[in-house]
C-alpha cells in the first residue's frame, strides 16, 4: 500500500470513529427523546385526567350551589312570614319606641322575657291594688295595711290561710254571688 493509501484509509478509520461516535450520541440523543416524550405523554395524561375531574367537580359544585340557593330561598321566604307572623305579636309585648330605629326580630325576641316579666309584676300589681281599692270601698273596717306588709316570718301560715278563708267567705255572702 502506498503512503497516499495509508493516509487516506487513516483517514477513513478516523472519520468512521468520528461517525460512530455521531451514531452513539444520537442514539443516546434519540433514547433522552423519547424518554422525554414519554413523560411528557404521560404528564399530558395526568392533566387531562385531572381536567376531566376537576370539570366533574365543577358541575357538583353548580349543582350544590343551585340546590343551596333554593333552600336559602326557602327559608328567606319562611323567615319573612316568621317575621310577618310574629311581628304583631313582638309589637304588643316589646314595642319600637322609636320606629326608625332598627331592632331585628332576634333582638326583640330576646328582650320578650324580661319584658313579659316586667308586664306581669306591673299587671299582678295593679290587679292587687284594684282589688284591695275594691276591697277597702266595700269594707271599709278591713285594714288594708297588713295585707300590704305580708306576713311576718314566724307567722303561722295554715292559721293565715283560715284566717283569709273566713274573711273571703263573708265578702261572697255579702256580693250575692
Amino acid at each position: 500500500m502506498t503512503v497516499g493509501a495509508n493516509k487516506k484509509e487513516k483517514k477513513l478509520q478516523d472519520d468512521l470513529k468520528e461517525a460512530e461516535k455521531t451514531v452513539e450520541a444520537l442514539k443516546e440523543s434519540t433514547k433522552a427523546a423519547h424518554d422525554s416524550e414519554y413523560a411528557m405523554t404521560r404528564k399530558l395524561s395526568y392533566e387531562k385526567q385531572v381536567r376531566r375531574d376537576l370539570e366533574i367537580d365543577l358541575v357538583v359544585a353548580m349543582q350544590t350551589l343551585q340546590n343551596d340557593q333554593i333552600t336559602i330561598a326557602g327559608m328567606e321566604a319562611e323567615m319573612a312570614d316568621l317575621q310577618e307572623a310574629s311581628g304583631y305579636n313582638m309589637d304588643m309585648v316589646v314595642p319600637r319606641v322609636n320606629p326608625e330605629e332598627s331592632s331585628t326580630l332576634l333582638d326583640r325576641l330576646i328582650a320578650a322575657p324580661d319584658r313579659v316579666t316586667e308586664l306581669l309584676r306591673s299587671t299582678g300589681t295593679t290587679a292587687a291594688v284594684g282589688a284591695l281599692s275594691w276591697v277597702k270601698s266595700h269594707f271599709p273596717d278591713v285594714d288594708v295595711g297588713k295585707l300590704m306588709d305580708g306576713p311576718n316570718e314566724d307567722a303561722d301560715l295554715d292559721a293565715l290561710e283560715l284566717e283569709v278563708q273566713a274573711g273571703a267567705e263573708k265578702v261572697v255572702e255579702r256580693l250575692d254571688l
